[in-house]
């Protein structure tokens, strides 16, 4: 069934020389900074053959897992060293938050297939740190959500100016100097593009946190 499931999905993607399957390991440096991360699937149950699939797919197709990181801070770091090399890549995921690495993408669960420019990457790691991501857990500002966010940045035409919006939101919000909650924040949605990346918030708003 596995094997079935693998070749359906794969069946929508372009000719492509090699594919590589990763899954995140047990550990993960988000829930050290964060206890509550994800905190809210702690009652949902695994898949029943959920241990067996994930040997299945280690064994046949020689799936990496992570350790101390996501599959998506694998993915999105194998997918920038192919562009650095300008080399073609396709990342297939269901998963929304890894529209934060530019490049070709394809859900295979819906069979669609879009492009993701480096502006559009950034905007929408700014439209996840003003709205949070209630998948993952993790807070944002209350009374944004996805489409405000997009609202918030959308005059936005340089990463200067994202960076100065999110962090005049969180000024507004906590009635404090809200660097320390947005660096967390941007640290728990930030998706790697190098091995242990940090995200660029301090590098665009041209300072470091207080």
């Amino acid at each position: 069934m596995v094997k079935t499931m693998m070749n359906n999905n794969i069946l929508g993607l372009p000719d492509f020389e090699s594919m590589t399957v990763v899954l995140s390991g047990k550990r993960n440096f988000r829930e050290d900074l964060y206890p509550d991360y994800k905190a809210n699937r702690a009652a949902v149950p695994k898949p029943r053959h959920f241990s067996d699939v994930r040997a299945y797919l280690v064994r046949n197709y020689g799936a990496v897992v992570t350790d101390g990181h996501e599959a998506d801070d694998e993915l999105g770091t194998m997918a920038m060293k192919l562009r650095k090399e300008k080399k073609p890549y396709i990342v297939a995921s269901t998963d929304k938050d890894l529209k934060q690495i530019p490049g070709e993408h394809y859900d295979f669960a819906k069979g669609e297939s879009w492009s993701v420019s480096e502006r559009d990457a950034l905007k929408f790691f700014y439209e996840q740190l003003l709205s949070g991501d209630a998948t993952d857990n993790i807070p944002g500002i209350d009374g944004i959500g996805p489409k405000k966010a997009e609202a918030a940045l959308a005059g936005c035409t340089t990463p200067r100016e994202c960076a100065e919006v999110a962090y005049s939101h969180y000024s507004k919000f906590l009635g404090k100097v809200p660097d320390e909650i947005i660096d967390r924040n941007a640290t728990l949605l930030w998706i790697w593009r190098k091995q242990g990346d940090k995200h660029p918030f301090w590098k665009h708003l041209g300072r470091e946190p207080i």
